[in-house]
């Protein structure tokens, strides 16, 4: 579950709230579900995935960022960011992947 300095969002695929907590201030987002888009991050902060509908956290595959067939899932354009326990698929990009990376990015288990 969250904790100070981080909010969870998501949890039932909720593609505007994890766009809202990415641009927000808190250090870590909880996330779960199953969210369809492109998501830039363009500042320090932890993305955690795993979230049942209840907050608890669950196994791995269960927090999956669908780019939908339309570009780069996640663009990280600045700052520190670290990614665990996300699923990503459906990008499309040109020679590409899943993540473009301008920043400091750390992929974690």
């Amino acid at each position: 579950m969250a904790g100070a300095g981080s909010v969870s969002v998501g949890r039932g695929g909720d593609s505007t709230a994890l766009t809202v907590a990415l641009a927000g201030s808190e250090p870590r987002i909880y996330f779960g579900g199953n969210c369809q888009g492109n998501f830039i991050i363009d500042r320090n902060v932890t993305v955690i995935g795993g979230l049942r509908a209840n907050g608890s956290r669950s196994k791995e595959g269960t927090a999956i960022l669908d780019g939908h067939g339309s570009g780069t899932v996640i663009a990280v354009t600045s700052g520190t960011v670290a990614l665990s326990r996300l699923t990503m698929r459906n990008d499309y990009t040109y020679g590409g992947g899943g993540i473009h990376n301008v920043g400091n990015l750390h992929l974690l288990a």
